[in-house]
């Protein structure tokens, strides 16, 4: 792989931007929350979105969540700018088939965000829930990515990116069966659903330290 352009920075930006965004806005959202406070053990991470307050779910739990604007905005913003992050840094993958695909394949990380926000819950539930066929393509991507990245990016996150994929599937499947490993149902699906998020901020993380580094030598 040539040595990074100012496009792959760029990229890795956005995705760290991205994460940031997310994890700001869902706390943004949640802090809102008065009778029932939000509780990230519990309550999923959509709750956030919801537009009515209501009953919700097969439990009845009741949902209002007053900044439910800034939750899905959050997850548009951040699913987009996941995306645009991830055009840009395609020089770390290899030119090859395996390598395309993995690429490919984790741009369903962008659009589990932009599908949960354009579409909440209780708006269109059907919709909403295709999400999670989005996540498990991205996590083909992670489980790929490990012989599909190129050998110039550091071998720990070449082997991390299969492990975080294998996790985030194993983990998907159980919290669709309601099996939360005794985490709770919030614990469990925040680890499946940034798993992509988190192994991709660790990649573009990598990228500006590595940026830094030349800038610094040269």
């Amino acid at each position: 792989m040539r040595n990074s352009t100012g496009g792959v920075v760029a990229g890795a930006v956005f995705v760290l931007a991205s994460l940031l965004i997310l994890v700001v806005t869902q706390l943004i959202a949640q802090a809102a929350w008065q009778d029932p406070p939000y509780d990230a053990t519990f309550n999923n991470i959509s709750d956030l979105g919801n537009v009515f307050c209501q009953p919700w779910s097969d439990d009845q739990r009741f949902v209002c969540s007053p900044r439910h604007s800034v939750a899905n905005g959050g997850f548009l913003v951040g699913g987009a700018l996941l995306n645009a992050g991830l055009l840009l840094i395609r020089p770390l993958w290899k030119r090859t088939r395996l390598g395309l695909a993995s690429w490919l394949c984790l741009f369903g990380g962008g659009l589990l965000w932009l599908t949960a926000g354009y579409w909440p819950a209780d708006v269109n539930e059907g919709l909403h829930l295709t999400a999670f066929l989005w996540l498990l393509l991205a996590q083909v991507g992670l489980m790929l990515a490990g012989a599909g990245l190129s050998p110039a990016v550091p071998r720990p996150l070449r082997l991390l990116a299969p492990l975080f994929g294998i996790v985030g599937v194993v983990v998907v499947f159980a919290f669709l069966g309601q099996q939360y490993f005794g985490l709770g149902r919030g614990i469990a699906e925040r680890i499946t659903v940034y798993s992509v998020s988190v192994w991709l901020a660790l990649l573009a993380a990598w990228v500006v330290w590595r940026q830094g580094a030349q800038t610094s030598s040269g």
